[in-house]
């Protein structure tokens, strides 16, 4: 399959993105301080992934001497394809979360999207979460233990609500992530830090 570069919307001149999800620092001059310019070399960019942020693979762009930090698939569906019909979100076909190529790619309902997420073995649930704080061991045991729930709280550090809703199934105890789409910022020291983020002189 042939590679084909867009600029990234709001990035016109500093970075491109292509169909096979790879992203560009393009060529440049900048200003450096007072009265100086510097050249920046076209080059391909990291694409670490975050493990913090379901696995998806994200870059931190640079602009104006300031970063955000984006997901890698999004950029790419988002440049390629357009904006997602209301409702819809990105779904990865092969289930394959590190693969952000066009090809992989699709807006899909969240209801499509978490079928799809069964069948491929890769739904997040119990311990597998990465924000879990309890292992299922300890689920279960919490279910099973006779003593008074606010107890039981006090033997695992949590509110009796928590517990309460764990007896009742009605939930696991997890620590709350936002969904985020495009500035995951808890992980954006991790991203490929790209100091050429200035404006074209």
């Amino acid at each position: 399959m042939d590679e084909v570069w867009l600029p990234i919307g709001g990035y016109e001149g500093l970075y491109s993105v292509s169909n096979l999800g790879r992203i560009r620092s393009e060529a440049r001059t900048c200003k450096a301080g007072f009265n100086k310019i510097r050249k920046v070399k076209e080059r391909i960019m990291a694409l670490p992934v975050c493990h913090s942020d379901h696995g998806y693979r994200q870059v931190r762009l640079n602009r104006d001497n300031g970063g955000r930090t984006f997901l890698v698939h999004l950029l790419v569906i988002r440049t390629f394809v357009g904006e997602p019909p209301e409702g819809m979100e990105c779904a990865h076909l092969d289930g394959d979360r590190t693969n952000p190529a066009l090809s992989n790619l699709e807006w899909k309902t969240h209801v499509e999207n978490e079928r799809d997420k069964r069948l491929h073995g890769t739904f997040l649930s119990g311990e597998k979460c990465p924000w879990s704080k309890l292992t299922d061991e300890q689920v279960a045991a919490i279910r099973a233990d006779k003593r008074r729930q606010w107890l039981i709280a006090e033997s695992y550090g949590m509110s009796q609500c928590q517990i309460s809703r764990i007896i009742g199934r009605k939930r696991r105890v997890t620590q709350p992530v936002a969904h985020r789409t495009t500035t995951p910022q808890d992980s954006t020291a991790r991203a490929d830090p790209d100091p050429a983020g200035c404006t074209p002189s």
